[in-house]
């Protein structure tokens, strides 16, 4: 699993700012019919929506991974006990 995606986000927020910077001081004023701060937006909620999904994909990947080691701990824990002790009834085995 590869950074790109958090990357591509992050780019792509640069871009925002690039063009909220070039609209405000006269660089550009539009992309056809549609204004540049709408392309801003845009661009910028596309970078947020792909730098948030990223982290938590992650997130999720961590998670699972932690909890697929815990129980191996307590599965292992349970098999390395004597049988008397995983008895927990109190009667003696038969």
């Amino acid at each position: 699993m590869t950074k790109a995606w958090r990357l591509a986000g992050y780019a792509l927020m640069v871009v925002t700012v690039v063009i909220a910077l070039g609209a405000k001081q006269g660089w550009m004023s539009d992309f056809g019919r549609v204004p540049a701060a709408a392309v801003a937006i845009m661009t910028g909620a596309f970078g947020i929506v792909l730098v948030f999904t990223d982290m938590m994909v992650r997130a999720l990947y961590t998670q699972t991974a932690k909890m697929a080691q815990a129980q191996l701990d307590v599965e292992h824990m349970h098999a390395e006990r004597p049988e008397a002790e995983q008895n927990a009834d109190g009667r003696p085995e038969a």
